[in-house]
């Protein structure tokens, strides 16, 4: 009788194991009001799936913001649908999601930093963001086409390790960080619009920016 418990204890076992495993992997987001923007951030999710699609509204609010950490490290994640309501992305948001191909931030405002580092395989972008933080884009080491439209600040090694050849810095762009573009090897041209930037010293000491002046 003993002989025949251990027998059937052990698929049993690994029953209970492989549902755990999967209970846990379920995607599951959680939300957390925000009074600052009067609707609803994404402050945690569950479950390592490699697609997601955030629902506009939660509880008659918009949903517009993904917090700090909220999908770090989420290593299957490939593609990600974000509605127009999502103006706000936190510090390491999405933090080493290696194999993210496909995010939508065409109505982010604010892109904090460390939001994208290390997202290996992300590989165009086009941004309409006001505020691009420190290394938001550190080590996207695929990330060759950036397009940035209504841009004033981009802070200090955003796009630092990138692949970018061609990068315009609009006219609304009046802060650059130091180092930048650091280690952009591929790196052949910065049209810069405007006049604000001209007396920033980071371009200063790069051989390869072009000033013009109307747009």
């Amino acid at each position: 009788m003993k002989k025949y418990f251990k027998i059937l204890a052990l698929p049993i076992l690994t029953s209970i194991i492989f549902i755990i495993i999967f209970i846990t992997n379920i995607p599951k987001i959680k939300y957390k009001y925000n009074a600052e923007y009067d609707g609803y951030f994404i402050t945690d999710v569950k479950g390592n799936a490699e697609y997601y699609e955030i629902k506009e509204y939660y509880k008659d609010l918009a949903v517009v913001g993904i917090d700090e950490h909220a999908f770090d490290k989420h290593n299957n994640l490939k593609e990600i649908n974000l509605p127009s309501t999502i103006k706000f992305i936190g510090r390491m948001a999405f933090f080493e999601c290696t194999k993210l191909e496909k995010i939508n931030l065409d109505d982010v405002y604010e892109i904090e930093r460390n939001a994208f580092s290390y997202c290996a395989n992300l590989k165009e972008i086009n941004l309409n963001a006001s505020y691009i933080g420190a290394s938001a884009f550190y080590k996207c080491s695929s990330l060759s086409n950036v397009d940035l439209n209504n841009t004033i600040s981009i802070g200090t090694l955003a796009f630092s390790n990138t692949k970018i050849k061609n990068i315009n810095i609009p006219s609304t762009c009046n802060f650059l960080g130091q180092d930048a573009f650091y280690e952009c090897y591929l790196l052949e041209n910065i049209n810069v619009y405007g006049k604000s930037l001209k007396s920033n010293s980071y371009l200063k000491s790069l051989a390869i920016v072009n000033y013009i002046e109307k747009e």
